[in-house]
């Protein structure tokens, strides 16, 4: 199973948080952290509609109770205390390219992902996957509807995971930035060098 992350969309007091639970179990008495900051909590209550449960599980939106009361965000990922995600400026990823002009390594794009967003650059392409997806072709672009791996590089860290552990946290849209036209879709792989100014509580 994946690791749980829930993404509070709606803070109601520093006890309470609505949201959607992405991916993973949600369960009362978790002991859980809240990513960025490393501020760390247990599960008291999980609403789901007005009813009470023990447990939830992935794509449902939430209602939980905390404590003791922590100072939190919208936007922020709750998460369990010993399964955190990564934050990093760099990573490798593969690209689905979905615009008409071809990808321009060195433009500087948008990033939008569940962790966060900011603006984003093709550092390096390193090989355009044929569609069978084992046939690896050197390239220093990509066309409408090919896929390729490449580095990127961030303006400002993001939290994320690995695709092959948390597809939802893994995930990410690159967008133009002038147009804000979706230019593709990705998939992270690993990060290249994890951020020197987070530290976990």
């Amino acid at each position: 199973m994946e690791p749980m992350r829930f993404i509070v969309n709606q803070i109601e007091s520093t006890k309470r948080a609505k949201g959607l639970l992405v991916s993973g179990q949600i369960k009362t008495n978790d002991s859980v952290a809240f990513a960025p900051s490393g501020k760390q909590a247990s599960i008291l209550l999980i609403e789901q509609e007005g009813n009470c449960h023990q447990s939830a599980i992935a794509e449902t939106e939430l209602s939980l109770e905390l404590t003791p009361s922590v100072s939190m965000t919208e936007g922020d990922i709750i998460v369990p205390s010993n399964s955190r995600p990564e934050f990093a400026d760099q990573f490798e990823a593969k690209i689905y390219w979905l615009s008409k002009e071809d990808l321009l390594p060195g433009r500087v794009y948008i990033l939008e992902a569940v962790g966060g967003k900011s603006e984003a650059t093709i550092s390096k392409l390193k090989y355009r996957l044929e569609k069978d997806g084992q046939h690896q072709i050197a390239t220093n672009t990509l066309s409408d509807q090919q896929y390729g791996v490449s580095n990127i590089s961030l303006a400002g860290a993001i939290l994320y995971d690995p695709y092959s552990m948390c597809n939802a946290m893994g995930h990410f849209n690159l967008l133009d930035k002038f147009s804000g036209e979706v230019v593709a879709e990705g998939e992270i792989h690993h990060g290249l060098r994890r951020a020197n100014n987070v530290h976990w509580q």
